[in-house]
């Protein structure tokens, strides 16, 4: 069954488990499938892929019908697209990447909500509406409309009675440049999934999310770091003045910035002292190692 809209779940009667089961065996196959490479090439083309993931939409929409899917791990699953449950483990999500023949990227995705006014479960297919934005960080977004990012890491905060889920994702973009996203997901009365908040305070200017571009040759770490209880990240500039606003001379200065949320707002806080040798400044956790996300 596909779906586009948001569907109320829990109204299946029966185990379901071993559905959940084998539908995660079989998504598994589908992933591996679109997954495939032959050498540093993708083995299929995008109308294959589209092929598959139509493939994947239908088999996985079934899956998530199901009631025992928003507790069940999804252990096998993990291991090729994003599977993260929030703190209040109220909200998951499932979300993965399609590489496209011309190197840009289309994420996929599924939101699982549970809606305590009325004890159910509710899901929505998220569509990637990415390239059709134009300035992404000044508008409000839903699931038919979202940003397109892999998501890695969810930050829940609470202000006034509202949770906010500040939502740390990476877009690979294309051979020249990624991006970092920082989005915020929240919820309507009536259970509705919205993405885009104006509370992300840089200087005097507020955004709905933030997003950082920069040259795909380089890697940038942003992280929420409970140490500090921040959003650390790499502070970027371009390698000459001259390549000012070419992201793909983009990369870290070897500075950190970090956001602090306060009354509701992630502020924007420039050039924080962090320590630790093992990487130029980000602070380790009580393990012993740094909290870097794990990203493909």
């Amino acid at each position: 069954m596909l779906f586009f809209t948001g569907l109320t779940v829990f109204s299946q009667k029966g185990p379901g488990i071993d559905f959940v089961r084998s539908g995660e065996d079989s998504l598994v196959v589908l992933f591996k499938q679109l997954y495939k490479r032959n050498g540093p090439k993708y083995v299929l083309n995008d109308y294959q892929k589209a092929r598959v993931n139509s493939e994947i939409d239908s088999l996985f929409s079934e899956v998530l019908l199901k009631n025992e899917s928003f507790d069940y791990g999804f252990p096998k699953l993990k291991k090729v697209i994003s599977v993260l449950m929030s703190r209040n483990e109220l909200v998951k999500i499932y979300i993965w990447d399609t590489r496209n023949d011309d190197y840009t990227h289309t994420y996929n995705g599924f939101l699982q909500y549970y809606y305590k006014k009325k004890k159910k479960v509710l899901t929505f297919r998220l569509h990637d509406f990415s390239d059709s934005i134009t300035d992404p960080q000044k508008v409000r977004l839903d699931y038919k409309h979202w940003y397109g990012n892999l998501v890695y890491q969810i930050v829940q905060k609470k202000y006034r009675g509202k949770i906010y889920y500040t939502l740390i994702g990476w877009d690979e973009n294309n051979l020249l440049t990624s991006k970092k996203v920082i989005d915020v997901l929240y919820f309507t009365g009536s259970g509705r999934p919205k993405f885009g908040k104006r509370i992300f305070v840089v200087g005097r200017k507020k955004y709905m999310r933030l997003i950082f571009e920069y040259s795909a040759k380089v890697a940038m770490v942003l992280h929420y770091d409970k140490r500090y209880d921040m959003i650390v990240m790499d502070h970027l500039s371009p390698s000459k003045k001259i390549y000012t606003g070419l992201y793909q001379f983009y990369g870290p200065d070897f500075t950190y910035d970090g956001l602090k949320f306060k009354k509701g707002k992630w502020y924007l806080i420039e050039n924080i002292q962090v320590n630790n040798p093992r990487r130029q400044g980000i602070r380790e956790n009580d393990r012993g190692k740094p909290q870097l996300p794990i990203v493909r």
